[in-house]
């Protein structure tokens, strides 16, 4: 697992962040990056995750959002769709994202024989 001060050394610019909070970024990444499809580059992986989703909350960028599948009045409740595309847009939201996001293409890349 990818440790607070691993991470801290990877992105110093976290370095003020609460570590309880730093903690649970990561073990909200981890769960996002599965380490036998990963391999060497996991840690990485769930560093930029982990840099993003701390971005992300510091912008206070956590509200739901994507097309409306369902929707109640009484007791307000509304649910959205959310595609892989709007995920990979969000993702690239913030540098981290985007670094996550090439380094997940050089995990999955499409292998030709």
């Amino acid at each position: 697992m990818l440790s607070v001060s691993d991470f801290k050394t990877d992105f110093p610019e976290f370095e003020a962040a609460d570590n309880t909070v730093v903690t649970r970024f990561i073990g909200k990444a981890e769960i996002r990056v599965n380490r036998t499809q990963w391999g060497v580059k996991a840690d990485d992986g769930i560093g930029f995750l982990t840099a993003h989703l701390l971005t992300r909350r510091e912008e206070g960028d956590g509200a739901a959002s994507g097309p409306i599948t369902s929707d109640r009045v009484g007791d307000i409740a509304t649910s959205y769709a959310v595609s892989d595309e709007f995920k990979d847009r969000e993702l690239a939201s913030t540098a981290y994202g985007r670094q996550y996001l090439d380094l997940q293409s050089e995990v999955f890349a499409e292998r030709v024989v």
